[in-house]
């Protein structure tokens, strides 16, 4: 787990992220080293609470209400059509820490 990947998944999460207990978490992309890193973590470490296919999705914004009815805290973002629907999924002072440019 030490690497390019880990590093960029602890920074990312941890230091721009900042979980608190009780945080909603989404992560966007666990196909991708850090995503794949960063659900084992969820998964072993905490135990998360569901995942899905996006491309069997018809409608995402529809998708992370059902999952996220009280909106998302933490989202590791990946771009693109996800984006947008997680940008109108977020509560208030969420954070995105974006990977390879911490933000």
């Amino acid at each position: 787990l030490v690497g390019m990947s880990s590093m960029i998944a602890y920074a990312g999460f941890y230091a721009v992220g900042a979980p608190k207990k009780g945080d909603y978490v989404f992560i966007s992309s666990a196909f991708g080293a850090v995503g794949q890193l960063a659900i084992d973590i969820l998964k072993n470490k905490f135990g998360f609470d569901g995942a899905f296919n996006y491309k069997e999705e018809q409608d995402l914004d529809a998708t992370l209400k059902r999952y996220f009815p009280e909106g998302i805290d933490i989202f590791d973002n990946v771009g693109g059509d996800m984006l947008e629907a997680a940008l109108l999924n977020m509560r208030r002072h969420d954070r995105i820490p974006v990977a390879g440019m911490i933000s």
